[in-house]
């Protein structure tokens, strides 16, 4: 375990090249996820990386992003629907999952979410990592067992594997041009321009290097990675808004002064807005240093290496370092009385004292999350979209503080954060 912010930047950054790879499973039973790009190593890592920097431009990103605020527009409904009903309680973990659901559909696939999308996305997202679980706690039991659990794991793929062969199918014969993230892969996969930039960076023939097989892998990275963190971000930014209505008040009036956005029937966002909000900044930044979307990073070393320039201490290729996340943004050190959520520590007189690596809510260096501008303009657009048309307030059954799942990987709340919720007025 590594928390010295000398240590982790040279892990992560100046000599990211010994510390490459994440931890790999401890057996190797193969899925779908074992060819996506968290997972990929060494020179099969480099290549994807440099397709995905060709997928998460900001272009691409403004193009997809009003899909975000078609699906804003369902859960108003909904929520509107609740209030009109007079039930004024809502359950964020099922409302903020239906719309992380909703939105991966939409932005990712081009289709809505249906019965067979949301168990699609269920088994993935919630029988996998438990797997990983218990691959982690026990491998040589399940090393013994990986003939019988293999197809256990193959028949989580199958509703998403089948589904993206028919639409790859279609949209080829129909020449579809959706503004989606399987378009965009679709799009670089028949780029002569691009193979041909990939291939001159990595010295191989000039051939269609984006095969569809892989294709249809990095799509799997959406739902795996980004359900479970959307989802659980917006639920917490949601509790600690009921839970501190003075914040929810300053960020609201930011959003409507900065995005002209004050008539509730209006459904629009100024997205050319979004660098000028600097509170809702720091309140999203201060939401991902006290809920991390995971308690630890992991790194493998690819070659032997020194860990520290005075310490001499030697690391051995293969070996693991862990670097506890949850545990440097929670250190007082660091951040003054952590358990306070203030976001006032990031505001831009104030953000000059944090220390270099230690907030790593997306990681850091060339492994860092790639998606990350995209899933901060989600999460912005989201919230904007919310705070003009609703107040949360805390209920007498809103559990605080929250009670965390025990999961070695994630943070997440075992039981549901129930909050009030009414529509906003302006005075």
């Amino acid at each position: 375990m590594v928390s010295d912010p000398e240590l982790i930047k040279q892990i992560l950054d100046t000599e990211f090249r010994s510390f490459a790879d994440r931890r790999p499973p401890p057996i190797d039973v193969k899925s779908s996820f074992s060819f996506i790009l968290p997972a990929l190593t060494g020179g099969d890592w480099d290549r994807m990386h440099r397709i995905y920097k060709y997928v998460f431009t900001p272009e691409n990103e403004l193009k997809i992003i009003p899909k975000v605020n078609d699906c804003c527009d369902q859960l108003i409904d909904a929520w509107n629907q609740r209030i009109f009903d007079k039930d004024n309680e809502i359950d964020t973990d099922v409302s903020l999952r239906n719309l992380a659901l909703d939105m991966i559909a939409w932005t990712v696939f081009g289709t809505r979410v249906s019965p067979e999308f949301t168990e699609g996305t269920r088994k993935l997202t919630q029988c996998l990592l438990p797997m990983r679980f218990i691959m982690t706690l026990f491998p040589k039991t399940v090393e013994r067992m990986s003939r019988t659990i293999q197809p256990y794991v193959d028949s989580h793929d199958k509703y998403f594997l089948d589904y993206l062969n028919q639409e790859i199918i279609l949209r080829d014969r129909n020449d579809d041009c959706g503004n989606d993230f399987l378009q965009l892969f679709m799009n670089l996969r028949k780029s002569n321009s691009f193979g041909q930039l990939i291939c001159s960076a990595n010295s191989v023939p000039d051939v269609d290097l984006l095969n569809k097989q892989e294709m249809i892998w990095q799509l799997f990275t959406f739902p795996f990675w980004g359900f479970e963190s959307m989802s659980a971000t917006l639920g917490f930014a949601l509790y600690e808004l009921a839970l501190n209505p003075d914040i929810q008040d300053r960020l609201r009036n930011e959003i409507i002064t900065i995005c002209d956005n004050h008539n509730n029937n209006n459904r629009s966002v100024n997205i050319n807005s979004f660098d000028k909000l600097i509170y809702l900044e720091a309140f999203l930044l201060e939401v991902h240093r006290k809920y991390p979307v995971f308690y630890r990073l992991s790194r493998r070393l690819t070659e032997d290496a020194v860990v520290g320039a005075d310490t001499g201490i030697v690391m051995s290729k293969q070996q693991i370092i862990n670097i506890p996340v949850h545990a440097l943004h929670h250190n007082p050190s660091y951040y003054p009385e952590p358990q306070l959520f203030e976001p006032d520590r990031f505001m831009p007189e104030n953000i000059v004292n944090i220390k270099p690596y230690t907030y790593l809510a997306y990681g850091s260096g060339p492994r860092q999350c790639i998606a990350k501008r995209f899933a901060q303009m989600q999460l912005k657009l989201v919230l904007c979209r919310m705070l003009c048309e609703y107040e949360f307030y805390k209920l007498i059954d809103t559990t605080v503080p929250p009670v965390y799942r025990k999961n070695p990987e994630a943070v997440t709340v075992s039981q549901p954060l129930v909050l009030g919720i009414k529509k906003w007025i302006q005075n």
